[in-house]
């Protein structure tokens, strides 16, 4: 008698793979008896000793599994939500399996009688690059709805808490840039929510007739736009970024621009391959090689001797203003010299052109690697050459130079 007092009402998580549906496990937890469906059959003989829940086994393309899985439960949480292809289905595109998906369940918990379907989504607002998710969700919402099985749609935008990608986001960013560029579309307010809040909403829903076919948009207390939230995060990390809005960045660009960390080098240092594919390709690779070397020699000697008015002291304290002269002065030099005694058929112009402008974006180029360092709390790139740092601290310039002089050959002098 005692047992049958204590057991609690069993419930139906699926979608439990990062850190909502853990947060949303462990709320709920404390009032029923959670079964969690994984599509791993090692995962689901694993024991989770820190969460008392029950994983099962469960292919959710597979109606049969899904009807065995919901049988005997009360209520069901679906955050199930595919964003890629998957190899079922001959590729087929992610929204119509998250519809597929949402039907199986939705059936299943008919057949079963279930109680409840608590569906969790994001809100997301129409300039967000995201705006297609909020359609697939809100199909998924519909499909769920079909079956006459009572659904409640809790919605959120930014979700904050340990393990979550923005808050990854916001500390990575922080951490590598010392300047970050914010698009003025990312200045609306938002209001963030802890994943613990959602978690608690969530578990308010289940069981309420009160919310039986509605839809709540949750956020937290603060409503605040991403470049104070930039702000914040770098705060709390105790680090001094520059924070500059800008109308260049679309939603598809800015996102493109933050994943393409990865190809700094291999991307820009590429160039060296096109330029030695052009005719006088050699010529060409030498040249680039002679303005940017030449412009660093003139650019330490110049610098030190005379250099006092710092350049940029919070990126590179050794860079002075008279050592970027000495900079230009020495890459035009060396093109000069070079065209003179060696790529004797490239129009005079056109080496000083190549020399004072690659200059300027050896120059560039070498800030852009201070700032990576500056922002990993690196002095140096390597310890290769002792006193002169690592081989990227011998290169940095050549990383904006080459393309310069690909583009400019490429486009000016045909």
């Amino acid at each position: 008698m005692d047992e049958q007092a204590v057991k609690k009402p069993k419930l139906v998580v699926a979608g439990v793979s990062g850190f909502i549906g853990t947060a949303v496990c462990k709320e709920l937890v404390k009032h029923y008896d959670v079964v969690v469906l994984t599509r791993s059959r090692a995962r689901s003989q694993m024991a989770n000793p820190s969460i008392p829940i029950t994983w099962l086994y469960c292919d959710l393309f597979s109606k049969h599994d899904v009807e065995n899985a919901l049988a005997g439960s009360e209520y069901v949480v679906y955050l199930v939500h595919v964003r890629m292809p998957t190899a079922r289905l001959d590729q087929s595109h992610s929204d119509d399996i998250n519809l597929l998906l949402a039907d199986n369940f939705a059936r299943a918990a008919h057949i079963n009688n279930v109680k409840q379907i608590v569906f969790f989504g994001g809100m997301i607002s129409e300039e967000n690059i995201s705006y297609k998710i909020l359609e697939s969700d809100n199909e998924v919402l519909r499909t769920l709805s079909s079956y006459n099985v009572p659904v409640t749609s809790v919605r959120a935008g930014i979700v904050a808490g340990p393990g979550g990608i923005f808050i990854r986001l916001l500390a990575n960013m922080t951490l590598r840039f010392p300047i970050v560029f914010v698009p003025r579309w990312a200045l609306k307010p938002r209001q963030p929510i802890s994943v613990k809040d959602v978690a608690r909403a969530i578990n308010y829903c289940i069981g309420n007739p009160e919310t039986f076919g509605k839809q709540f948009d949750i956020g937290g207390p603060d409503i605040m736009p991403f470049d104070e939230m930039m702000k914040m995060t770098a705060s709390s990390l105790s680090k001094k970024r520059i924070i500059i809005t800008t109308n260049f960045f679309t939603p598809r660009l800015y996102a493109l621009w933050i994943r393409l960390g990865f190809m700094y080098l291999p991307l820009l240092m590429s160039y060296f391959i096109l330029l030695r594919l052009l005719p006088d390709g050699v010529l060409w690779v030498f040249f680039t090689l002679t303005v940017a070397f030449s412009g660093d020699v003139f650019a330490f000697y110049i610098g030190k001797t005379i250099g006092k008015r710092k350049l940029q002291p919070f990126i590179s304290p050794g860079k002075t203003v008279a050592g970027t002269a000495g900079l230009i002065i020495g890459s035009v030099a060396g093109g000069i010299l070079f065209q003179k005694f060696a790529f004797t058929h490239l129009p005079l112009a056109h080496a000083v052109i190549l020399g004072s402008f690659g200059g300027i974006m050896g120059q560039l180029g070498d800030l852009f690697e201070s700032a990576i360092k500056r922002a990993g709390d690196a002095k140096d790139a390597g310890f290769i050459f002792p006193g002169h740092g690592g081989i990227l601290d011998r290169l940095d310039s050549l990383t904006f130079i080459t393309p310069f002089v690909f583009y400019y050959q490429h486009f000016v002098m045909k």
